[in-house]
């Protein structure tokens, strides 16, 4: 990018910006919003005057962000070049905001008096109120159904009304409400329709009745994945840091993150496949004679760590090197022990992304560890369409904010955002359909 200032429309809450320095001029004030390229190209920034907590991106790329009340507002509609469509007040901090199918902004977080007291409220895409509902606790996390059903956790308070999750029809109707003998931090829909929520301990609910609950530890992180198989991740219990159960609360692994590993946010890595083409005990190259599987690429570079699946034999984790012709699985001679014909699938390993105080970390779908990188107080975990891995570096003195990392843990790039003095904590991320992201976090010169 082109060294020097970029200058913007003040006015629009933008502010002059220096793209060497990741900052702008004393006269411009803070930001809490910034926006890139995929590649680190800087794309623009914004100031809502305050902290900003969550983000989420709707379906014509305006980024709905939401925080402290600032300026008159606590949730602000931002467009893809980061100008201002719109702002509400809702009159409190807000903490969490979810898109429905129809661009819907569904939004969480305190509803006056501190976290006892909480609302949910419902704006469409030009920021129009559809409803809203007083929760009574303040919420924390928003997940919606393919049928744009909304569940909602939060706070629990010592006083009646004890409920921590509530559930409402897309039009804002309450159909149920559970209570967690803990504040819930994190809520998720499976695919059959039951609610999971991390708490104190992990619970799955259908229509305000528990299925089931385990209590490994206090928890904060919560993924789904696509057969329903659940991670949780939280603060160290049994001396574990992450567990995972199938759909009807059996458990199926744990995993240690480490000393001081507490678990902030899980996420899951998308399964890009490779495909095995040919299969014979010597493969003859420009390079010369190797021993092993060649395999068709589908976007993997050399150097990716994978796991051969189902293949008798074969199965392991390899990693992939490159040749005149094409990827190359390379596979002692000893393993080659038959002759296969068919195509295999293969899966990238790394499909667990945990973020946690002392890093992140890349686990395989059985829960053992793939990769790890340091990102103190990891906090926005978001995986791109291509499986890497972004996340925020929390906290004063570092020298970089942002941390780009490949499927299989390499770190692709690093970026600073304010200066080692005063970091932004960030705290979400939220990608575009190109890939291109928002980052949302404390306000900072």
């Amino acid at each position: 990018m082109t060294a020097g200032l970029l200058r913007y429309n003040k006015s629009l809450g933008k502010m002059c910006f220096n793209p060497d320095t990741g900052k702008g001029c004393e006269s411009c004030g803070n930001r809490s919003v910034w926006s890139l390229s995929k590649d680190k190209d800087w794309l623009w920034d914004y100031d809502t005057g305050d902290e900003v907590n969550a983000v989420a991106i709707n379906s014509v790329g305006d980024a709905i962000i939401v925080g402290k009340l600032s300026n008159g507002a606590t949730i602000w509609s931002l467009d893809s070049s980061g100008n201002l469509n719109w702002s509400f007040n809702t009159g409190d901090e807000k903490l969490a905001v979810a898109i429905d199918s129809n661009d819907n902004a569904i939004v969480g977080g305190l509803g006056g008096g501190g976290l006892g007291h909480g609302t949910v409220i419902s704006l469409d895409i030009d920021g129009n109120k559809n409803w809203s509902y007083a929760t009574q606790q303040a919420i924390y996390d928003i997940a919606i159904d393919s049928g744009d059903n909304i569940a909602v956790c939060g706070y629990y308070q010592l006083t009646s009304p004890y409920n921590t999750v509530f559930c409402f029809d897309s039009a804002g109707n309450l159909l149920w409400n559970y209570a967690t003998p803990d504040s819930a931090k994190a809520v998720r829909w499976d695919s059959q329709g039951n609610v999971i929520v991390a708490a104190l301990g992990v619970y799955s609910i259908a229509g305000g009745v528990l299925n089931w609950s385990a209590s490994p530890s206090s928890l904060n992180g919560l993924t789904v994945d696509d057969i329903d198989n659940i991670i949780v991740g939280g603060s160290m219990g049994t001396n574990k840091t992450v567990w995972a159960y199938d759909k009807d609360g059996n458990f199926l692994w744990d995993y240690n993150t480490g000393a001081n590993g507490t678990v902030s946010e899980i996420e899951l890595s998308p399964s890009p496949l490779l495909y095995l083409t040919a299969l014979a005990n010597t493969v003859s190259f420009a390079g010369g004679a190797e021993t092993g599987l060649r395999c068709d690429g589908h976007g993997r570079s050399p150097g990716d760590v994978i796991r051969l699946v189902g293949t008798n034999n074969f199965d392991g984790i390899w990693t992939l090197t490159a040749n005149t012709t094409s990827l190359f699985l390379a596979i002692p001679t000893a393993y080659i022990l038959e002759t296969m014909t068919g195509d295999e699938i293969v899966y990238l390993k790394g499909a667990v992304v945990v973020a946690c105080q002392n890093g992140v970390h890349g686990l395989d779908e059985n829960g053992a560890y793939v990769w790890s990188q340091l990102v103190s107080f990891a906090e926005g975990l978001e995986i791109d369409s291509e499986g890497n891995v972004m996340a925020g570096w929390n906290g004063p003195f570092q020298t970089n904010t942002l941390f780009n990392f490949s499927s299989s843990g390499s770190i692709r790039w690093t970026y600073l955002i304010g200066d080692a003095l005063d970091n932004p904590d960030l705290h979400d991320i939220a990608f575009r359909n190109n890939d291109d992201f928002v980052a949302v976090g404390r306000n900072v010169p």
